[in-house]
């Protein structure tokens, strides 16, 4: 996952291996020639937008880090409403 500004300080200080996330955003998929002449490959998920669900009863983030609600869209997801 890439994230910029201050959702990426967000994201660096509440995720660590094994924290369930929601995350938005976009696929981008790198490509690049290793040490060994290999071509490599990474798909990667450019956030707009993530959703701690391991934090149930904290604080709420501060507002500039909370994404701002689309509209059409009402309240979270939970995690039990994910397709996967």
């Amino acid at each position: 996952m890439v994230a910029w500004r201050r959702l990426a300080e967000t994201c660096n200080q509440f995720l660590a291996k094994g924290r369930r996330a929601y995350v938005e955003g976009r696929l981008r998929t790198r490509t690049w020639e290793g040490q060994d002449g290999q071509r490599r490959f990474t798909n990667e998920i450019v956030a707009n937008r993530v959703i701690f669900l391991d934090r149930p009863g904290a604080a709420p983030l501060p507002e500039e880090a909370a994404p701002l609600p689309e509209e059409g869209v009402e309240g979270e997801v939970e995690p039990e409403e994910l397709p996967f």
